[in-house]
């Protein structure tokens, strides 16, 4: 028998409020768009534009009508196949989080900054954990680059991991 937990965090009815309440906000406050395109096709979908704030005004039935549209399951999909994340509203996944400045030194036990090296070894473990799906930076390696720190996140993940990221 394999049984699934199904963890709700709100009931059916308090979600409905949520969603009543951003249908809400996206129709009397408006979305800020800091792109020429993204107002064009929302003037070109009917909705109230204001280009020079940038700021459009969703009506509910374009919400409504672009729900509808989208599918009710997909795949956040490894690079081997071996480690997909399907989401379908049934499946818990793990993912890895938090991008940590300062690290417990592995060997010493002290307090320190983290490294790339600490990155590469968190990846290695996350990795090697099959119920971690998706991986995103664990720590932020203070000895990376201001400029390119973000690449050395994406190169650490994609050089030791196959899972998504």
């Amino acid at each position: 028998m394999n049984v699934r937990p199904k963890i709700s965090m709100l009931t059916e009815k308090e979600v409905r409020l949520v969603h009543e309440a951003s249908l809400e906000i996206l129709e009397k406050t408006g979305v800020l768009y800091e792109n020429k395109k993204a107002l064009d096709v929302m003037e070109a979908n009917g909705q109230k534009v204001d280009r020079d704030r940038g700021v459009a005004w969703v009506k509910p039935d374009l919400v409504e009508r672009c729900l509808k549209t989208v599918p009710r399951k997909f795949v956040l999909a490894s690079r081997d196949g071996k480690n997909d994340a399907v989401i379908d509203g049934e499946q818990m996944h793990h993912m890895t989080d938090g991008q940590a400045s300062f690290t417990i030194d592995e060997k010493t036990g002290e307090r320190r900054t983290s490294t790339l090296h600490d990155l590469a070894l968190s990846t290695l473990l996350a990795d090697a954990l099959p119920p971690i799906k998706v991986m995103w930076s664990t720590v932020f390696p203070t000895d990376a680059s201001t400029d390119f720190r973000s690449l050395f996140e994406m190169a650490s993940t994609f050089m030791w991991s196959s899972k998504h990221f």
